[in-house]
């Protein structure tokens, strides 16, 4: 109620697909757009609106093919439930890997707490892949936290690859290898489309996306 024009002269949108679970939370996004004429979603598109974002099943296919080219055939995807599954699932299938997504699907989550328990429960009668892919930096470190209580070594035993470069991804032991996502950029951008006015919406809505590039370190 608090969100009209003359407050507020353009709006940001971060990652706000995490939060629409049910129909009556995108009513709420469709009244700000009622009300608002500047609007840039970041890192997730939403219909009619504006968006600054990067490739996620792209980034994801090359995150696994990385992982083929390293000699690795057993892999797996811990992460949300978006095009980076399709991007595993197309990398795989590219090379005549198993690209079933019930066999290489592990776990859908976005979080540290997700990716611990995705090991952790990992059922015991069934393999950890050879190579993991996670979803987000943040997926991995709970990945890597359940590995170690496992006492399976990265990337001796299990290789990991991730999306994001967060900062702490740098620190993690090992250091993550990822997916450098221009977070900065996208934030710079969402601003000059405010600015300039080329946030538009319905027909004339602007998308934007943003490349990735491999940070190689040592967990795979």
């Amino acid at each position: 109620s608090l969100i009209h024009e003359e407050e507020i002269g353009g709006l940001i949108l971060v990652a706000t697909d995490q939060c629409l679970k049910t129909d009556e939370d995108k009513k709420i996004i469709d009244k700000i757009k009622e009300r608002l004429s500047k609007i840039v979603c970041i890192e997730f598109q939403y219909e009619g609106l504006s968006s600054v974002m990067f490739d996620r099943q792209e980034t994801a296919r090359r995150a696994t093919e990385y992982l083929i080219q390293k000699g690795f055939s057993d892999i797996g995807y811990i992460g949300e439930d978006d095009d980076r599954v399709h991007g595993v699932q197309l990398a795989l299938s590219e090379k005549n890997l198993d690209a079933k997504r019930d066999n290489f699907f592990i776990a859908e989550t976005f979080d540290m707490s997700g990716g611990f328990k995705a090991i952790d429960f990992f059922p015991a009668d069934k393999k950890i892949p050879r190579a993991i892919v996670c979803g987000s930096d943040e997926v991995a470190i709970g990945v890597l936290r359940g590995l170690s209580k496992k006492n399976i070594s990265v990337p001796d035993d299990v290789a990991i690859i991730s999306i994001d470069n967060i900062e702490i991804s740098e620190y993690t032991c090992p250091p993550l290898t990822t997916m450098n996502v221009q977070k900065k950029a996208m934030g710079e951008q969402a601003v000059k489309m405010i600015v300039s006015g080329t946030a538009g919406k319905d027909e004339s809505a602007l998308k934007i996306v943003l490349p990735s590039s491999l940070v190689v370190r040592e967990s795979c």
